[in-house]
């Protein structure tokens, strides 16, 4: 006699095994439906703030008397949202960007290869 709780000792064991599959991979699908659901809520939020961030940076050199920091930090902000933007939401690749950063990495270690 087998005492291995993971064995199917008949058609009754098989049936309540296969239940509880189908009920796991039940709990699993709709979990990630509401996982997909967050994430294009969230995508639609980013896109929201980027788009505010756009008219913000566009307007801001057009006013008076703002500081220089103040213009920095707001352009640092438009330029990261941007990048998560194209490569998160839209998933963008530039094509010239990618090759940037191989050559990138060659360079790197070249560079480690030789200490």
């Amino acid at each position: 006699m087998d005492n291995n709780p993971n064995t199917i000792n008949n058609d009754n064991d098989y049936m309540e095994f296969s239940k509880l599959m189908k009920e796991q991979y039940d709990e699993l699908k709709e979990e990630n439906k509401n996982l997909k659901k967050h994430l294009f809520n969230y995508q639609k939020e980013i896109c929201s703030i980027y788009g505010i961030m756009r008219v913000i940076d566009f307007m801001i050199t057009d006013l008076h008397n703002i500081p220089n920091i103040l213009i920095e930090l707001v352009e640092r902000q438009r330029s990261a949202l941007s990048r998560i933007v194209e490569k998160d939401i839209i998933k963008y690749e530039d094509e010239d960007e990618i090759e940037e950063e191989e050559e990138l990495n060659i360079i790197v270690e070249m560079v480690l290869n030789e200490e």
